[in-house]
């Protein structure tokens, strides 16, 4: 990609490759040939994002509830926000992951923090839609500067990728913009397709204090993790009986650490009791390293099977297409479709042997993790999907080049048929001809006629044989028509 370069320190990956299996962390060593090649902003433009502050509208729910920590006056009420990073992950099966981290300016009181963090995760469900003329993308975010010298000193500094159409710079510089054109516009025009429907997907920290008296969570407490999975607002009502854990996505690894996953996200609350320094000052790290590896994998494994699944509807044979070839094909179409049916097989193949990770996690918390995002991105079905069309695929493999066997036994039938017919209409008449005329004293009218009969006979006895072989359809008509005759 030609606004990523690579990662130039890969020392952040020492950590949670320590606790993945060692084909899992082969996987994602970047010395190893086929694994995740780490990405990044050039750092001019990365240095530039992370100082950007940018301002959000904001719905009305949030207005009523935020509105001492957001910024301008009336109902041009804002939210600030802070890209603090941006990245990629190339796969080896070709899917690109691109990932934001976000922070609001205000942190507000602790009774603030859910709310604060439905207003970021629905903000950006709400800036991110692909779909540039939708409702979603109507709002849009601009950045916030101090004074116009600062504004004017980033136009200077970002000149020359503002000029080449980069909204990512383009924002930078001041101008509106939503997360989709900024996200776009790294991505190089006309060479990818967007896998994740019609949104991109969330995930959130949230980390609030707890006494270490009673349970850590209540029902209403679970509902708002419910809501932070899915990026959703006060207005939406999830049932009650769908927010308990080990139910719908919800899963308690701890007393107090809770996890929620949805087909839009993640979620995570950590409520640190007295003392637990590791959930205090350790555990933000881990998330953002170590459970974010693991989401990514599971997150991979649910588009590579999707990626899968729709080459193989693109290019299933069917009983037409093994007629035509069959019949009509050339050489080189019957090899093109076996290069075809034999890639896929080759990739399913390989995403088996090296993508697919049933027990990536050496720790006990971090595989009920990976197992809970498996059941919710349903990798099982995709999987059980792809293994159904492997057999198809076999067949279609071996079918094609049995094909293209029988098909090169035809030509040689064929050439050795054309080379036997030559051969008689050029060597009979004229030895039969010779020796009748010149040997037996026969006139020339009858010499002639004799001639031509052999010729023909021997034509019409070398047809009718080959026609008992398996030779090509056009020359099986030919013969056939010589018989009749």
């Amino acid at each position: 990609m030609d606004c990523f370069a690579r990662v130039a320190d890969e020392t952040f990956l020492r950590e949670p490759l320590n606790v993945l299996h060692p084909q899992a962390r082969k996987f994602f060593d970047p010395n190893e040939p086929w694994s995740v090649v780490y990405l990044e902003l050039p750092k001019p433009i990365s240095q530039e994002l992370q100082k950007a502050v940018w301002q959000c509208p904001v719905d009305n729910w949030a207005m009523d509830k935020l509105g001492p920590i957001l910024a301008g006056e009336g109902k041009d009420r804002f939210l600030r926000l802070r890209i603090t990073d941006l990245r990629a992950f190339l796969f080896p099966t070709r899917i690109f992951i691109i990932c934001l981290e976000m922070e609001p300016v205000e942190k507000g009181a602790q009774e603030q923090v859910i709310d604060l963090g439905k207003a970021v995760l629905s903000g950006f469900i709400r800036f991110g839609s692909i779909f540039a003329d939708g409702s979603y993308a109507s709002k849009k975010m601009e950045r916030v500067f101090s004074d116009e010298r600062g504004k004017e000193a980033v136009e200077r500094s970002m000149g020359n990728e503002k000029n080449a159409g980069m909204r990512l710079c383009e924002g930078l510089c001041g101008a509106p913009v939503t997360l989709a054109e900024m996200i776009e516009s790294l991505l190089p025009p006309n060479q990818w397709k967007f896998l994740m429907g019609d949104r991109f997907l969330v995930n959130a920290l949230i980390r609030t204090g707890w006494d270490g008296n009673g349970s850590a969570f209540d029902s209403q407490e679970l509902k708002e993790l419910v809501r932070l999975s899915r990026g959703y607002s006060d207005l939406y009502l999830p049932d009650q009986r769908s927010c308990q854990p080990g139910t719908n996505g919800i899963i308690k690894t701890f007393e107090n650490v809770a996890f929620a996953a949805a087909g839009e996200g993640l979620a995570c609350w950590v409520k640190p009791a007295p003392r637990q320094t590791f959930l205090q000052d350790g555990f933000k790290d881990r998330f953002a390293r170590i459970y974010f590896l693991l989401y990514l994998l599971a997150l991979h494994q649910r588009y590579a099977l999707v990626d899968l699944s729709l080459q193989v509807d693109d290019i299933a044979p069917s009983s037409a297409t093994y007629q035509h070839l069959s019949e009509n094909g050339e050489i080189r179409e019957i090899e093109q479709a076996a290069r075809k049916f034999q890639t896929l097989r080759n990739e399913v193949a390989n995403f088996y042997l090296r993508a697919f990770f049933q027990q990536p996690a050496v720790l006990t918390v971090h595989q009920q993790f990976y197992d809970l995002l498996q059941s919710v991105f349903g990798v099982p079905q995709l999987l059980q999907e792809i293994q159904l069309a492997v057999p198809e695929l076999d067949e279609a493999v071996g079918r094609v080049h049995r094909q293209k066997i029988e098909r090169l036994e035809h030509q040689k039938r064929d050439n050795k048929f054309i080379l036997a017919v030559i051969a008689e209409v050029v060597a009979i008449p004229y030895y039969s001809f010779s020796f009748l005329t010149h040997a037996l004293h026969f006139p020339t009218g009858v010499g002639t006629a004799c001639a031509l009969f052999f010729t023909g006979l021997a034509v019409w006895a070398t047809s009718r044989g080959f026609y008992r072989m398996k030779i090509s359809p056009f020359w099986r008509n030919l013969c056939e028509k010589i018989k009749q005759a």
